[in-house]
């Protein structure tokens, strides 16, 4: 059992010292179509399939207890997480308000940072909480921390191949926005 946790432990601190390889997206300029959000959930829900984890929905509180999103920065958000303690997979898409979308991104990146660096996780989850990303279209503003990782690569455990795997995935989501937003990706 103190073997575990050290393991946990080492690689905790392993990723983050791969905070600083997280790619930066950030559309933030871009003019999009207000109202889209629906539609946004429903293509990276379909790019994934049965992959797409999530299905349980976070309400109100959970938002602002979990993730620091306040019900006046958003005029509509669409949160889910797993319903499994395994699994880490998590979409957060929100419309921010007027004038709300850097203080929304704000509070997801604190929640990004700490889940990176304050927490416990299974081996196997710890390269897709690494590549997590905010990503911001407009106003429009996700994290997203999507998609598996092949059981082969997990057996094999090179942290480089699985952080790259989970990079990956979390680009399917990306794609999937840029595509309903109608934006080039950065």
């Amino acid at each position: 059992m103190k073997r575990v946790a050290a393991v946990m432990i080492i690689l905790s601190l392993m990723g983050a010292a791969l905070v600083g390889c997280k790619k930066e997206n950030d559309n933030s300029a871009a003019k999009v179509e207000p109202g889209k959000l629906q539609e946004v959930y429903e293509a990276v829900k379909s790019a994934y399939g049965d992959a797409y984890i999530p299905s349980m929905p976070y309400d109100e509180m959970m938002l602002e207890d979990i993730f620091g999103i306040k019900r006046d920065m958003a005029k509509e958000v669409i949160a889910e997480g797993p319903m499994i303690s395994a699994h880490v997979d998590t979409f957060v898409g929100l419309e921010a308000a007027e004038g709300k979308a850097e203080e929304a991104k704000k509070a997801l990146d604190a929640y990004r940072e700490t889940l990176v660096n304050d927490t416990m996780q299974y081996p196997m989850n710890i390269s897709k909480i690494q590549s997590s990303q905010v990503y911001v279209v407009g106003d429009y503003v996700f994290f997203i921390m999507l998609g598996q990782i092949p059981d082969e690569m997990l057996e094999q455990g090179d942290e480089s191949e699985m952080l790259k795997a989970s990079q990956e995935q979390n680009q399917i989501a990306i794609d999937a926005i840029n595509r309903v937003l109608g934006v080039e990706a950065k």
